[in-house]
């Protein structure tokens, strides 16, 4: 088993954050690199941390780097890319521990890369979410070498509780596609479930209290069931990420040729929650995606928006109104008729200024246009008054007498 006294750490995300806090705290330094410098203030143990520049800077102050990013591209690019790993000098013993969730197809073709650059490679992606990450309780599941496993054990240690070599190179992430896939579809089917419950009448409270004993226990229950119940939905796993971890499931089916029904489904859920702005909370938020699509069925569109906006205290309230016994935050209910009280009335003072406006166009328009005809007939012929103030009366022109035989005019 190796030992370690200086470790690099590219990608200071959610997960990130935690895993490097626990290795700081096992009395590790680290050699940290993230694309917001400004992450690396939220660690702990400064004395402890040397930040660089770019990832191709680590090498050059230690020889194993973990890496914790968000997806395949981001991998290849921060090894093999401008300004990545082996873009600056490799150390001899130059080690690259994957913790990342990516494909399981990338893995290998970067584990082959590095293996003919004389690089070592481990792929080690964990699950446990942000909560196991700050707490290092991750579960770790690891492919490569059973030496390089032995040896990259300490750092393990300090992060995760349960670690597992799965096999060869890539057989981390294999068994990490199929958790989060099985992790995505018990989410889908536990929000169904307390949808259709509180529908039914019964306290969702007491239906978890009830299945976190029974058979339908399970870690969505336990853990995004309590962030369903409180109505906040800031993110820790958010949807976007665990629908890239389930279209890696469908990529790696559709390569082997095996269908996947259910899995199918729930990557639709997800691509809808994306569809309506909703990417970036966190994942326990399907439910209001699921929500749509039953209250759909009842032809309400009320309920529609109550689903799409229930990260918004209004349609919160009426999501519980309508949903169980007579519960509610009347609080929310009345700030938030206060507030669309005051929006309409700033729309109608809106829509008044506008026809105000249009008015004083027309008005100034027919103007302009009456001075432009009276400039082309010229001024009106002017009118004689007498004393009384009363028009004159025009004087008949005279009468013509004829003439005389001799043709002279008569007198």
């Amino acid at each position: 088993m190796r030992t370690y006294k200086k470790v690099g750490f590219v990608g200071l995300g959610v997960m990130g954050i935690g895993m490097a806090s626990n290795l700081l705290n096992a009395r590790y330094e680290l050699v940290v690199y993230d694309i917001d410098p400004q992450r690396i203030s939220m660690l702990p143990k400064r004395e402890q941390i040397i930040s660089v520049s770019k990832s191709s800077e680590i090498f050059a102050l230690t020889d194993t780097v973990i890496l914790m990013l968000p997806n395949s591209p981001h991998v290849s690019g921060a090894i093999f890319g401008e300004g990545g790993l082996m873009e600056g000098a490799v150390p001899e013993n130059a080690f690259i521990i994957d913790m990342s969730s990516i494909s399981p197809v990338v893995t290998r073709e970067i584990g082959e890369k590095l293996s003919a650059a004389g690089v070592r490679f481990l792929d080690a992606p964990v699950s446990g979410g942000q909560a196991g990450a700050q707490n290092g309780a991750l579960t770790i599941m690891v492919g490569g070498p059973e030496e390089l496993f032995h040896d990259a054990m300490p750092l393990f240690e300090a992060m995760g509780k349960k670690i597992i070599r799965c096999g060869g190179c890539g057989a981390g992430q294999v068994v990490k596609v199929v958790n989060q896939l099985m992790s995505a579809v018990n989410l889908i089917s536990m929000s169904e479930g307390f949808i259709l419950g509180t529908k039914a009448g019964v306290d969702p409270e007491i239906m978890m209290n009830v299945i976190s004993g029974g058979s339908g226990r399970c870690w969505a229950v336990e853990n995004r069931m309590p962030v369903i119940l409180d109505g906040n939905f800031k993110p820790g796993f958010t949807i976007d990420l665990h629908k890239k971890d389930v279209g890696l499931a469908m990529e790696m089916a559709a390569g082997m040729n095996i269908p996947l029904y259910v899995t199918s489904l729930v990557n639709d859920l997800f691509k809808t929650a994306q569809a309506q702005g909703k990417g970036k909370l966190d994942n326990s938020a399907i439910i209001t995606v699921i929500a749509v699509s039953l209250t759909l069925v009842t032809n309400t569109f009320v309920a529609y928006a109550i689903a799409r906006n229930m990260d918004k205290r209004f349609f919160r309230f009426l999501y519980y109104f309508f949903t169980t016994p007579g519960a509610g935050h009347i609080q929310s209910l009345i700030l938030a008729a206060v507030l669309l009280m005051l929006g309409f009335q700033t729309i109608i003072v809106g829509l008044q200024a506008d026809v105000i406006a249009a008015n004083r166009k027309i008005l100034e328009d027919v103007q302009k246009r009456m001075r432009e005809l009276s400039s082309e007939q010229g001024p009106a012929p002017r009118k004689t008054t007498t004393r009384t103030g009363k028009s004159a009366p025009k004087k008949a022109a005279p009468k013509s007498r004829g003439k005389t035989k001799d043709g002279t005019p008569r007198s």
